[in-house]
């Protein structure tokens, strides 16, 4: 209990006036009153310390809910659409920096993406990330299907084509170097019978903070929005072929093929004897090159006019040239699963052996480059 100035004076005339035995009974009693409220005032600051407790408990919790819902997931989004575009012109967009502009949304964005980005010897793009320049790990992988729709054989359409952009997220060293969080999508489309084409935006995987997830399933519906006003537009691949995009399409010859699977052959011997592998690995070698060997000798034996159960399918080789980009990809096309998968998984292995990240793209260019020289050889050679 509090008192006034004029109370306190004259409490303090009266106490004067009392005998002694009554002023120490007044004293005593302020003694008690303010002890009383000096007990008051420590439950007061409890009770707002346990408030303040509480909230933050709460708020912790509820953020612990979210991430655990939406921290981690697979296939967060997938938006599709129908167009009447020709695959060709599909390819070209999403495999050029077309997409890349629309995806980043601002021009600014698209700077920091694509000018401002480094790539190392494993093509690994280093753009800027969430804590930093360098920070944001981005693969992109391309993948495709050719199928023949005029029965002469030949493939002549793409009826399937899909890019795989792979993002990690990463704190800076001077931090610990964790990982913020990684996100994988795929673009691309499905041909049908009927002569449209299935475009898809999919959010295949996602793992981290949760808001970042939380941005980019916003992001994508902005996304698939965009892209369709945009490939559906009038002004979209209606430009001449032959004035804007170039395609070419060369089958590798077989004997050089055979020289490429015995070139990684060898380099995957050397990847077998490095120290840092375990025993595992060198098991899983030795089975890949086990398959190499089967596949060295099936196009040994074609070569030689050997008749086989099932005739070998040669690989090809597309390049696509955009003259509005001047981005050109070219793609090793294998139509057998096995041989496709032996030959990833050997160049993989090379790749991950200490000092040899740089070899599976001196192989590929390599084979590219032979099988240009040879096919120009035989274009120049004069017929009988």
């Amino acid at each position: 209990m509090l008192l006034t100035a004029n109370a306190r004076r004259s409490l303090l005339t009266v106490s004067r006036r009392l005998p002694i035995k009554a002023a120490t009974k007044l004293g005593v009693a302020q003694q008690r009153g303010n002890a009383s409220k000096a007990v008051i005032d420590i439950l007061e600051h409890h009770r707002r310390h346990q408030q303040t407790w509480r909230k933050l408990v709460t708020f912790g919790l509820g953020m612990g809910a979210l991430q655990y819902t939406f921290g981690e997931s697979d296939n967060f989004f997938e938006h599709k659409f129908v167009t009447r575009k020709k695959p060709e012109d599909l390819a070209d967009f999403y495999g050029t920096e077309d997409f890349m502009e629309l995806f980043c949304v601002f021009p600014f964005m698209a700077h920091l993406m694509m000018r401002n980005a480094e790539f190392d010897d494993d093509g690994t793009i280093h753009a800027f990330g969430l804590m930093g320049p360098g920070e944001l790990e981005i693969s992109i992988d391309f993948d495709e299907t050719e199928i023949d729709t005029n029965g002469d054989g030949e493939p002549d359409t793409l009826s399937w084509f899909n890019k795989k952009e792979s993002f990690q997220d990463f704190a800076p060293s001077f931090l610990g170097g964790f990982k913020l969080w990684e996100m994988t999508q795929n673009f691309g489309y499905h041909w049908r019978a009927d002569g449209t084409c299935e475009v898809y935006h999919q959010g295949e995987h996602f793992k981290g903070f949760f808001p970042v997830r939380l941005l980019f399933a916003i992001h994508s519906r902005y996304v698939i929005w965009a892209t369709e006003k945009y490939i559906n537009s009038d002004a979209f691949g209606a430009e001449d072929r032959e004035d804007d995009l170039e395609v070419q399409r060369q089958n590798i010859p077989l004997h050089v093929f055979k020289q490429f699977v015995e070139g990684l052959t060898v380099e995957l011997e050397k990847a077998k004897d490095a120290p840092n592998n375990t025993a595992q690995q060198k098991k899983d070698i030795e089975v890949t090159l086990r398959r190499l060997k089967t596949i060295s000798d099936v196009s040994a034996a074609t070569q030689k006019g050997a008749e086989l159960d099932q005739p070998v399918k040669l690989p090809r080789m597309r390049t696509l040239r955009s003259r509005k980009s001047k981005v050109t990809k070219t793609i090793f096309v294998i139509d057998d699963k096995e041989t496709k998968d032996t030959i990833q998984t050997a160049m993989e292995q090379i790749g991950s052996s200490s000092g040899k990240k740089h070899e599976p793209a001196a192989e590929m260019k390599k084979l590219a480059r032979h099988a240009t020289i040879v096919a120009r050889r035989t274009q120049n050679k004069p017929s009988a």
